[in-house]
């Protein structure tokens, strides 16, 4: 039974890892969440009888090799040295972004850590303790923190809470001294369980109108560039009206807002708008009687909130 628990501890991992697929696309999820989730689940189970300082300093240059291999993509000294600045501004990098935001490994660190942290203590849980409901409460945690940072993302993860109550149900029932009847009469009811929650889930309050912590929280302030103001440029463009500087395809003529210079020192013209990092491309609009498509990037990688063109078809790329 305890190997048993052990896999289960690292499926609740997997699972709450797994909720991150509202923040980034699910593809650049499997690599990150598979090796969170069970590498140390595995130092865990095979050095459950040697003193758990031992356990916990082995598992930390795995965390390092697996975070450089599955997340960076390479073991360059230069790699593992940004890990940790890298780990310390996720957070904030991501309730800064749109989502779904780009599988970036200075983003995707946070899920790796997040998922490995999960993993480990709740294996530690399983090897060195009696309780049994108790691993899975990381996972948990691990859960929680993938849904408010998924406030907004597409998909649903009403699917992975079922299945996360489901294996809890399951680990509590994965018990040293529960006769096997016990543990069949129980794995029909772990399944009624995930779809009574699967069914009840929509119907809480805060499934209706979640909190979105990205509402409260401070973007990052661009970067701004001394230069020649664009309006003394428009006489230069004038004279050389052939200079593409982008190209807009829409079916019916219409003006695209890109920046609105609605402060002026004396000086510059300036922009008071919020900037958010846009991932790379333009975020699409809800209209639906237009379809554009974008023929040229953007030079920009930001976009105003207020300002932002709103594409009604698939979207676009900004560079």
């Amino acid at each position: 039974m305890t190997a048993a628990r052990f896999a289960v501890a690292a499926l609740l991992a997997g699972a709450a890892g797994w909720a991150f697929h509202r923040v980034f696309d699910a593809r650049a999820l499997v690599l990150v969440v598979a090796v969170a989730a069970t590498v140390p689940v595995l130092v865990a189970a095979l050095l459950r009888s040697r003193p758990l300082w031992l356990a916990l300093l082995a598992g930390l240059p795995l965390w390092c090799a697996g975070a450089a291999l599955a997340v960076y993509g390479t073991v360059a000294p230069a790699v593992l040295a940004r890990i940790p600045a890298d780990l310390a501004n996720s957070w904030q990098a991501l309730l800064g972004t749109l989502l779904p935001a780009p599988a970036e490994p200075r983003l995707l660190i946070l899920v790796y850590t997040l998922v490995w942290l999960a993993a480990v203590t709740g294996a530690e849980l399983v090897g060195r303790s009696r309780t049994r409901a108790a691993p899975a409460l990381p996972a948990i945690i691990v859960f929680g923190i993938a849904v408010l940072l998924g406030v907004g993302g597409t998909g649903s993860n009403l699917p992975v809470a079922a299945v996360l109550l489901a294996l809890t149900a399951l680990l509590s029932l994965l018990g040293d001294r529960l006769p096997a009847l016990w543990l069949a009469a129980g794995v029909p009811a772990v399944g009624a369980l995930a779809a009574l929650a699967m069914l009840a889930g929509p119907l809480l309050p805060l499934a209706r109108e979640p909190y979105d912590p990205r509402a409260d929280a401070v973007p990052p302030q661009p970067v701004r560039f001394d230069a020649v103001s664009p309006l003394d440029r428009i006489s230069a463009w004038l004279r050389r009206p052939e200079t593409e500087l982008f190209t807009v395809r829409s079916r019916t003529p219409l003006n695209w807002r890109l920046a609105v210079l609605d402060r002026y020192d004396g000086v510059r013209w300036t922009s008071s708008a919020r900037f958010v990092p846009t991932g790379g491309r333009v975020p699409p609009g809800s209209a639906p009687a237009r379809r554009t498509t974008w023929s040229r990037p953007s030079p920009s990688r930001r976009c105003a909130t207020a300002g932002c063109p709103r594409p009604s078809g698939p979207p676009g790329s900004a560079a």
